[in-house]
């Protein structure tokens, strides 16, 4: 079994991954999805009040538990470059099929978290996540479980 944290009401929260404790918080974390718009800016073309936008993603290297978790903030709507970071992780929770959030999402929390300290004035409006959402078996995944985290 294995131990990991994850941020709930702003506090740290215990978690055992396991198949059966991960689906319960699945459950529970698909529960807590908004599929109601709450955005700062229009969600009509051409998206005015639109400024940044950005993408994660996480990438394994092959045959070792190393990872590289990448973020980059884009200007919208010219959609260059506004800043990137990254950072080489350690993946120490196993892989359980389906659960792959409870792997990932603490790294690319960090990257948002480092982004929000180093340049709060670029925090991405939107955030386009590799992860299956409500169209995830479970109902909740990658993209979900880091929204909800981070109170999006």
């Amino acid at each position: 079994m294995l131990l990991q944290s994850f941020l709930l009401n702003g506090k740290s929260s215990p978690f055992v991954a396991t198949p059966l404790t991960s689906f319960r918080e699945q459950e529970r974390l698909a529960k807590k999805v908004i599929q109601e718009n709450t955005l700062s800016f229009s969600s009509k073309p051409p998206f005015e009040g639109l400024h940044y936008i950005a993408g994660v993603d996480i990438s394994f290297v092959k045959s070792t538990n190393k990872a590289c978790a990448m973020l980059a903030i884009l200007n919208y709507p010219s959609l260059t470059l506004r800043h990137e970071t990254y950072e080489i992780v350690e993946m120490t929770e196993e892989y359980i099929p389906f659960y792959l959030a409870f792997r990932e999402v603490k790294h690319l929390v960090r990257l948002f978290e480092r982004v929000k300290e180093e340049c709060p004035e670029i925090m991405p409006q939107v955030v386009f996540v590799d992860g299956g959402g409500v169209w995830h078996p479970k109902g909740a995944l990658l993209s979900f479980s880091y929204c909800i985290l981070k109170r999006c």
